[in-house]
């Protein structure tokens, strides 16, 4: 399916929304295991955490302006052993140091993971299970 078709579509199907999720999700997990590009102090972090950081997936991060000049460091990983996790974070103005972990939560029950889930179809946490499987059985 040719994704940049898709972006442009304005009504999409089932299946077509499922492919932009899953296209979205595997670019996130590929892009961080080519080039992690977040901090170090970042990657410690989560390494301290039990996150493996080539077996694993970075489902999505992105930087949030949080009131002023600070911004936070936020996204979802999942492991191996199919939990999730969101984080939080606050670094120093220098990317060195963390300030403040807002949030580091294991937030796999509130994941819905189905293949067939009516209106849907396959669920965002079925999808990243799907990456998960395919970039580490290659």
């Amino acid at each position: 399916m040719d994704i940049t078709k898709l972006h442009t579509k304005r009504h999409l199907t089932v299946h077509e929304q499922s492919t932009l999720t899953r296209y979205s999700i595997e670019q996130s997990a590929c892009s961080f295991r080519m080039h992690p590009l977040l901090p170090d102090v970042l990657l410690q972090f989560f390494v301290q955490q039990g996150i493996h950081l080539q077996r694993d997936i970075l489902t999505n991060s992105d930087r949030m302006p949080f009131g002023g000049e600070q911004e936070a460091y936020r996204g979802q990983w999942l492991t191996c052993s199919h939990r999730f996790f969101n984080y939080v974070l606050f670094l120093d103005e220098t990317n060195t140091h963390i300030e403040e972990v807002a949030r580091w939560a294991d937030v796999t029950d509130t994941i819905l993971i189905s293949a067939h889930e009516k209106g849907i179809g396959k669920s965002y946490g079925y999808l990243c299970q799907e990456v998960l499987h395919q970039l580490n059985h290659q």
